[in-house]
């Protein structure tokens, strides 16, 4: 990428503005990357990396990106979906009934058994407890037993 640097159509100080009052990171280092080129604090793209600590290829393929689009293609950063829920929100209502039912379950086996009977649907005993405990925020209905000598009362003499 040995392109020259594109010309910047903002003014710098509508470049510092505009980072001043982003609060995204990602958009703030390529705003900061347009602010240095447009102020004349760097005139080279290697002279931007490294005041940012970023890599040339990095600077170089948003100046592309900024080349090609403007400002609107620069700060259009994708974001992956990520992984699917494993209970649908209808699933979710049916599995906070029946975590407050008055009988409740008595471990997160239990639950993670219901959950797979019930709803058809397999998931780890570590997701269950995720789930349960800290999404649902629920906790299990049954006390767990004591020590068996607090239940012995001392008399005195």
């Amino acid at each position: 990428m040995n392109a020259a640097i594109p010309p910047i159509h903002e003014s710098a100080e509508d470049l510092k503005l505009l980072l001043t009052q982003e609060r995204h990171p990602d958009w703030q280092q390529r705003l900061h990357a347009l602010y240095l080129l447009a102020s004349g604090q760097a005139r080279y793209r290697t002279q931007v990396a490294a005041l940012l600590g970023l890599s040339r290829g990095t600077i170089g393929r948003w100046l592309a990106c900024y080349a090609q689009g403007g400002l609107a293609a620069l700060l259009d950063v994708y974001i992956p979906a990520g992984k699917a829920a494993a209970l649908s929100p209808d699933q979710l209502t049916q599995l906070q009934a029946a975590l407050e039912r008055p009988a409740g379950f008595a471990s997160y086996g239990a639950v993670q058994e219901w959950i797979a009977t019930e709803l058809g649907v397999q998931m780890g005993y570590h997701a269950v407890h995720k789930l349960v405990r800290y999404k649902l925020r629920a906790k299990l209905k049954v006390p767990r037993p004591s020590h068996i000598k607090k239940r012995r009362r001392h008399h005195g003499f």
